[in-house]
């Protein structure tokens, strides 16, 4: 713009003032130009450090999928041992109270082993029936055997 105003003014001839802005002109061009190609580095570089971020934003977001995932794990992990020993001790409640039901089953067919019925629900199980009454027999000695020492 500057070179056409002077050109205007002194259309005749280039003066040394158009020289030199020509000159001026033509450095700001070669800055522009390498600005431009610096500008262009720069972006690249930029996208590569972009796609680099991306990248590592990635793992972190994995990682952090992971960690969430683990103390999920964790979670069903401590609610299932916790369930398994509530359903523990169900169990031994259980147990004990069908041990409590087998003794009393036991001790009521011994006493009754004359009843008819008894004897029907017992028939396939005389051995036991007979180890039951040694047992109780072998108490019986042992304890008239505290009583005589005592």
């Amino acid at each position: 713009m500057k070179v056409k105003v002077l050109q205007e003014e002194d259309f005749s001839q280039e003066s040394s003032e158009i020289q030199k802005s020509r000159h001026e002109l033509a450095a700001l061009r070669e800055t522009f130009s390498n600005d431009k190609i610096r500008l262009e580095i720069i972006d690249s570089q930029l996208e590569q450090l972009k796609d680099q971020l991306d990248q590592i934003k990635g793992k972190i977001d994995l990682e952090t999928r992971s960690i969430n995932g683990t103390s999920d794990v964790f979670s069903r992990i401590s609610k299932a041992n916790r369930d398994i020993t509530k359903h523990r001790a169900d169990l031994g409640i259980i147990q004990e109270e069908q041990a409590t039901l087998f003794h009393d089953v036991g001790r009521f067919l011994n006493i009754n082993s004359t009843r008819i019925d008894c004897r029907e629900a017992c028939r396939g199980h005389k051995l036991i029936q007979e180890q039951t009454r040694l047992l109780q027999e072998s108490i019986e000695l042992n304890q008239k055997l505290v009583d005589r020492l005592s």
